[in-house]
Formats: C-alpha cells, sequence, structure tokens
C-alpha cells in the first residue's frame, strides 16, 4: 500500500484497509460559528466555536465475507484513527465518533452469464472527531 494514498493510516491500532480498499475516502475540516455577521459598520464578525474534523469512506462492492470483517471495524460508537492531519500533513491520533449513517447497498451479481447470483455490499461509513 502507497502510505500517502490514504489520509487514514489505521484504525484502532490496525491497518484499516487490510480487507479491502476505499473506492473514495473525503476527508473535511469544517469551522462552526456563532452569531457571525455584519455589523452596523461593514465589517464582519465571526464566533468561532469549535471544529469538526469528518471522514467519508465509501467501499465498493464486496463479498459477503469481506463485507462481515469490514463492518465489524465500525461496529463501537467510537473508533481510534491515526491519520494525516487536514492541514499540517503530519500523522495525527484521535477518538472519532462513528457516525450515525452507516450506509450498505445490497448487489445481486450475476457470474459468467449463469443463475447464479453472488450477493455483494457497498458500505459508507462517517467518523466524526469529538
Amino acid at each position: 500500500m502507497v502510505k500517502d494514498k490514504y489520509y487514514i493510516r489505521k484504525i484502532n491500532g490496525k491497518e484499516i484497509y487490510r480487507y479491502k480498499y476505499p473506492e473514495q475516502e473525503v476527508h473535511e475540516w469544517h469551522t462552526i460559528d456563532k452569531d457571525s455577521g455584519r455589523l452596523a459598520n461593514g465589517v464582519m464578525e465571526r464566533q468561532v466555536i469549535g471544529h469538526k474534523n469528518k471522514f467519508t469512506i465509501t467501499f465498493s462492492p464486496m463479498y459477503l465475507k469481506d463485507f462481515r470483517k469490514v463492518i465489524r471495524i465500525f461496529a463501537n460508537d467510537t473508533v481510534t484513527l491515526e491519520y494525516e492531519h487536514f492541514f499540517t500533513g503530519e500523522i495525527s491520533t484521535g477518538t472519532f465518533y462513528v457516525g450515525a449513517n452507516l450506509t450498505k447497498e445490497r448487489l445481486y451479481i450475476d457470474v459468467d452469464n449463469h443463475e447464479e447470483k453472488t450477493i455483494q455490499e457497498k458500505l459508507t461509513v462517517n467518523l466524526i472527531e469529538h
């Protein structure tokens, strides 16, 4: 694996992508503010109250045996990530909530144009630092 191909290096101390490489991995940084706006004199005022660090990982369809291995990683409410920091690129460690929006999609695929079907699952996971 090329180390800098993905933002996340490890999850709970283990190589996250040992079972399956993601189709897409997105790293987002959000600034959260309150009562921000323009003052009477025209100057913009912004009251920053925090930041949100978020990863969205989408795995392409995988066989059920692989899916079961991957989904177990995200079965708890939180995970510890070793990841590339959004601004510095340095490796950081943090605790992330497993988002409420885990999404899976079941697909039935023809195998060699026979009547056989194989079940595959596609998975999307949101991880939000707390």
